[in-house]
């Protein structure tokens, strides 16, 4: 039997339409429109002649003659396809592959674009070399863990399964690698939230764990954590606000689990063998302990009868100290000491602001501190009754009398190596010259003026001399200029570039200089109030 019409010949779509028809049913609506002689036609599997039916109009066939109830109608549409239908090559080549070559899911939907269900016992995903079973496969397993060179997942710490797997017995390395025209890098990120639903957003409490590395070994039997380094919120979270914490821990050899051992706060201050930061930028908790150099950031712990030589504490509380020990050179930058056993022999202590006694040695030495007992004693801004020291001044050979000097020599003292900087300048002396006290003592011109001057002393370019000096104390200068065949004089004199008239040596001020010859100029300055100055100047003529 043929076609209704032309044969459709090669089509690209063949379309069936089955219905169950009704009692004198004649008229069947297809679901789709067709195109006109390109249909068959089916009764009961028979298949109709052309000229039992009608189908003209693209969207119903009509039969000859009435069906009766329950005949299956299968009415098949053919749809021709031209030459420009067809795919290119390239077009078949990835849209129809072969099933031993590169398989390419291409979808434009807002549904899974692939799907994998896995209803049994085994991975929902293998992929592997041509080696089968490959060693070394990737696999997703039907409960989402992924494992690369693996095909089970390892139970780790307290029997915990990971979700990403890798193995590999010759080394693991992750990359991370960002190429980009920018200054970002690659990061690993840790994300915390207090929500149980997976998306949203519930703020964090103080102390939440936001994330750790664990390092862990196995014994043999079983894998026991050896490190960890641990994140925690510092304090309390509120909007763009999250103070964080890092946690460095260890296990200690025969132990099983990590101890910390080292905190930074989020104020940036560090804190070695305690869990509480005392306010300090690093502060240490541990016992000062160890045959040889035993060294203390802020410890509020004990010297152990093991230590025996240096001991350094930096900003140190050394509270109750072990029975009996031997402690030699032992320095206190900011300390408070309490107290050493009836036993122990300390000697040579060296104490920076010791805020307590530094007690029961020989050969103390104080600096803002109170040394009490023992022998060999010198302390620099004390307090307290001993020798070699008085309230604040400074003695050498001798106890210092309170209001007789700040340094005071005995009769054995001297002071060696005693100069002031003079600065020696191939210049003329000409226009305004800046004297600047705070660097030299002396300012000498080495060539011969070439026109009047006028000297302006001061501190420094930065510094006045009104800053630099206290009401009731003076300074003296001196400048020295060379003269030629014609001599010059400095004409007018300024204090931080403020003019002052000096009171000249005989009552005159100079009107020349002295030819061929080199004129001192020396000035002492008195500040008598803020910004207030008398000038006492001379000259001499050096030939």
């Amino acid at each position: 039997m043929a076609y209704l019409g032309s044969s459709p010949g090669l089509v690209s779509q063949r379309l069936v339409n089955t219905f169950t028809a009704t009692a004198g049913q004649t008229t069947f609506t297809t679901t789709t429109t067709y195109v006109v002689n390109y249909v068959d036609v089916y009764v009961n599997g028979v298949k109709l002649n052309s000229a039992d039916y009608t189908a003209t109009n693209t969207t119903t066939v009509v039969l000859a003659e009435a069906c009766t109830v329950g005949d299956i109608v299968d009415i098949l549409l053919y749809f021709p396809r031209g030459l420009s239908d067809g795919y290119t090559k390239s077009e078949a080549d990835t849209r129809f592959q072969p099933l031993d070559g590169p398989l390419v899911v291409s979808a434009n939907t807002s549904s899974n674009a692939l799907r994998i269900t896995q209803t049994g016992t085994g991975n929902a995903l293998l992929v592997e070399d041509s080696a089968n079973p490959d060693a070394s496969p990737f696999v997703v397993t039907a409960d989402g863990n992924v494992l690369v060179n693996a095909t089970n997942s390892v139970s780790g710490l307290s029997g915990i399964q990971s979700q990403v797997q890798i193995n590999n017995s010759a080394g693991i390395a992750a990359a991370f690698v960002r190429y980009s025209s920018d200054s970002l890098a690659p990061s690993v990120q840790f994300l915390k939230s207090r929500n149980a639903t997976y998306g949203s957003q519930t703020v964090v409490n103080i102390d939440d764990g936001l994330g750790t590395l664990r390092f862990v070994g196995s014994d043999g039997t079983n894998f026991i954590q050896a490190a960890s380094i641990a994140s925690a919120v510092d304090g309390t979270p509120g909007t763009n606000d999250m103070p964080g914490r890092l946690v460095f821990s260890t296990t200690a050899d025969g132990a099983s689990s990590p101890t910390e051992r080292m905190r930074i706060d989020s104020a940036g201050n560090v804190g070695i063998g305690g869990t509480t930061i005392a306010g300090f930028k690093v502060s240490n908790y541990g016992n000062l302990s160890g045959a040889a150099t035993a060294y203390s950031y802020y410890s509020g712990s004990t010297f152990q009868s093991d230590v025996t030589t240096n001991g350094i504490g930096f900003g140190t509380f050394l509270g109750t100290q072990a029975a009996s020990f031997t402690l030699t050179s032992l320095t206190h930058f900011r300390t408070a000491q309490g107290t050493f056993g009836a036993s122990s022999t300390v000697t040579n202590q060296f104490g920076f602001e010791a805020t307590n006694t530094l007690t029961g040695a020989t050969n103390n030495f104080g600096f803002y501190s109170n040394i009490a007992s023992g022998t060999g004693r010198w302390n620099f801004y004390a307090s307290g009754t001993a020798d070699n020291y008085f309230a604040g001044n400074v003695g050498i050979g001798l106890a210092p009398v309170a209001n007789n000097g700040i340094l005071q020599l005995g009769s054995y003292g001297s002071v060696k190596a005693l100069m002031e900087t003079a600065t020696v300048s191939a210049t003329a002396a000409t226009g305004t010259i800046n004297y600047d006290a705070a660097t030299q003592a002396v300012l000498y011109y080495t060539s011969n003026a070439t026109a009047n001057w006028t000297l302006n002393i001061r501190g420094s370019s930065t510094l006045s001399l009104n800053t630099m000096m206290a009401t009731g104390q003076s300074l003296t200068v001196v400048f020295i200029a060379q003269q030629g065949a014609t001599a010059y004089y400095p004409t007018a004199l300024q204090v931080d570039g403020t003019s002052i008239t000096p009171k000249w040596q005989g009552g005159t001020a100079p009107s020349s200089g002295n030819t061929n010859s080199i004129d001192v100029y020396s000035y002492t300055i008195v500040k008598t109030a803020s910004a207030t100055f008398t000038v006492f100047a001379s000259q001499a003529k050096f030939a």
